[in-house]
């Protein structure tokens, strides 16, 4: 299955956070260090995978993403 350079980096983020998660919230700004991604390119992608119920956001000093199970 080919995907579209989008898709990509969802998966590939969703996959960082299934890796990382598990303590906690993970923050956004990690993730594309990890993936060796731009961050221009998560960006946009966070709020759509909240929307589709992928991820949940935690708020606060210990913020950031968590994958809903």
């Amino acid at each position: 299955m080919e995907l579209n350079t989008k898709a990509r980096n969802a998966v590939m983020a969703m996959a960082d956070l299934a890796k990382t998660g598990e303590s906690g919230a993970v923050p956004l700004s990690a993730i594309p260090q990890r993936q060796n991604l731009p961050f221009a390119y998560l960006e946009p992608l966070s709020p759509r995978l909240r929307r589709a119920g992928l991820v949940t956001r935690a708020c606060g000093r210990a913020g950031g993403a968590v994958l809903a199970w």
